[in-house]
């Protein structure tokens, strides 16, 4: 009589999901708010407070910090990480990273040509061809940067050391997401929306990298514990002892 496993979700699976849920969610409402015009208030609002900022010092640092967005540096990192994740044998998270990025930024580019979105009045020195909605830079930023830091910081045996994989991170993607509205291509509810399709993805690739956990799977007869392991050798051990 046997006993096999069956393979349930684990606690990071469950919890990899209800965080896409939530990213879809929270995007679709942004999408919503868009459609009737709710957010263009808000984006002026925002960029009027940008207004004050924009010394020439702190757009030529931006304009520096905002280029950790693009493909020259995403791809780069990623390719790297997908090395040294193959060389460790975690070929599940090299597998979730790259449909990751390849989700985001096809995600993205859809909803850019589908919303058509017009981007913001740009600043002198400034600007950007494709449509607005949403930032490009700032999917890209989420989904490489916070799914890296998803990979790595776990493996890290110091905690200051997987504490500082997720600053590092943390930075990175809030340096690009402030660096597009602040240089002026980009409306902030580009912005946000650009990070929630990242988010998504980083959630839906965490879900293809997360292990399942193994449960015994009962059959019809039961368990064999050692009660009936015991009933079984019962006959044996009374001719044995006759």
């Amino acid at each position: 009589m046997t006993t096999g496993f069956a393979r349930t979700p684990s606690p990071a699976f469950r919890c990899a999901t209800a965080l896409a849920g939530l990213a879809a969610a929270l995007l679709a409402a942004l999408l919503a708010a868009l459609a009737v015009d709710a957010l263009e208030g808000v984006d002026a609002a925002l960029a009027a407070l940008m207004d004050p900022l924009r010394s020439p010092a702190l757009l030529a640092l931006f304009a520096q910090l905002t280029q950790f967005g693009g493909s020259e540096c995403v791809v780069p990192a990623a390719l790297l990480a997908t090395a040294r994740l193959l060389q460790r044998g975690v070929r599940r998270l090299a597998a979730g990273l790259w449909l990751c990025l390849a989700g985001a930024g096809l995600t993205t580019f859809a909803l850019k040509h589908l919303v058509d979105r017009a981007r913001p009045e740009f600043i002198e020195g400034f600007a950007a061809s494709s449509p607005s909605f949403p930032s490009s830079h700032a999917t890209a930023a989420m989904a490489g940067y916070a799914f890296l830091a998803l990979a790595f910081a776990p493996r890290m045996r110091m905690p200051e050391a997987r504490m500082a994989v997720w600053i590092v991170a943390g930075m990175l993607v809030a340096a690009v997401a402030a660096s597009r509205v602040l240089l002026g291509v980009h409306h902030a509810s580009d912005v946000a929306a650009g990070l929630l399709v990242g988010l998504l993805w980083v959630a839906l690739g965490a879900c293809v990298a997360a292990p399942r956990s193994a449960t015994p799977r009962r059959n019809a007869a039961g368990p064999a514990g050692p009660a009936s392991a015991a009933a079984i050798r019962s006959p044996a051990a009374s001719s044995s002892g006759a």
